[in-house]
């Protein structure tokens, strides 16, 4: 119970001195930003696809090209495409644009999240007050549920750009499928902050975080070259990020999470270690 209580507290503090920090705010912004560009390119592609097929829907011509070309693919790839012609393309774009961007993101805004404690001095004032594994912990989820929030955000103000530009587009008819993607990415989003969290834990100096965090990254694309099944980006855990449907996501969710409990794990027991 004493746990939980300290959690939560050091859980709202954080969440509100990530919108106080400026970098933190301008990176943000920039994302938000990035974010309409997106939208406004998304809803005028879907509109020359309308006009293109003499104004009816744009959605059942992807449909119509898998089941003339389908008999060449091989059959799971036919699967996951049979299943993604039924979604409206900008989601699909988005939600693969946001998979790439994210960690950028995740490592501009929260490459800081322990060491700026560390170097500031603050952090055995604030052990004075609560344990280790409650700070830890609220790094964790304060930081997750910042860009899950985020996503989940986005991903609706998609859906209402998309009703807005073209008349014919439901929102309300795309809106499981565009939660199922934000519920896929929870995961996800959880082994960035991990990943993160660990690397934070023992630099001091945020230039210093926000380097190693980009070298691992590069260390794991660099590792699924050869031994793919060894690294997160794993074909058959990440699939259900982009198709997350009932075949693909368990894969997805069972296997990221294992991945964000493994890092967290490791950066909890680092930062046990480490000298404050």
């Amino acid at each position: 119970m004493i746990l939980f209580k300290q959690t939560i507290v050091l859980l709202r503090e954080e969440l509100r001195e990530l919108f106080t920090r400026k970098r933190s705010l301008f990176s943000l912004v920039s994302y938000v930003g990035f974010t309409l560009l997106v939208f406004s390119g998304l809803a005028r592609a879907m509109q020359r696809a309308r006009d293109a097929v003499g104004g009816h829907s744009a959605m059942d011509e992807p449909q119509v090209l898998i089941e003339r070309f389908g008999h060449s693919m091989q059959p799971e790839m036919y699967n996951v495409l049979k299943q993604l012609a039924a979604v409206p393309a900008p989601i699909v774009i988005y939600q693969c644009l946001s998979l790439v961007v994210l960690p950028t993101l995740v490592a501009m805004v929260s490459c800081d999240m322990v060491s700026v404690d560390i170097s500031r001095g603050t952090l055995r004032y604030v052990l004075l007050r609560a344990s280790r594994t409650a700070y830890y912990l609220s790094k964790l989820l304060s930081h997750s549920v910042l860009y899950v929030i985020i996503h989940l955000v986005t991903m609706l103000g998609l859906l209402y750009v998309l009703a807005e530009s073209d008349s014919a587009f439901n929102a309300f008819d795309h809106l499981t499928v565009a939660l199922a993607y934000v519920a896929i990415t929870v995961p996800a989003v959880w082994f960035m902050v991990a990943l993160t969290a660990w690397v934070s834990s023992w630099c001091r100096r945020t230039i210093s975080a926000l380097l190693l965090i980009h070298l691992f990254w590069i260390i794991l694309l660099s590792l699924m070259v050869k031994w793919p099944e060894f690294t997160p980006f794993y074909s058959k855990i990440t699939v259900g990020l982009v198709a997350p449907f009932a075949e693909f996501a368990p894969k997805t969710l069972l296997g990221m999470s294992a991945w964000a409990f493994g890092f967290s794990v490791a950066g909890f027991l680092g930062f046990l270690r480490r000298d404050v």
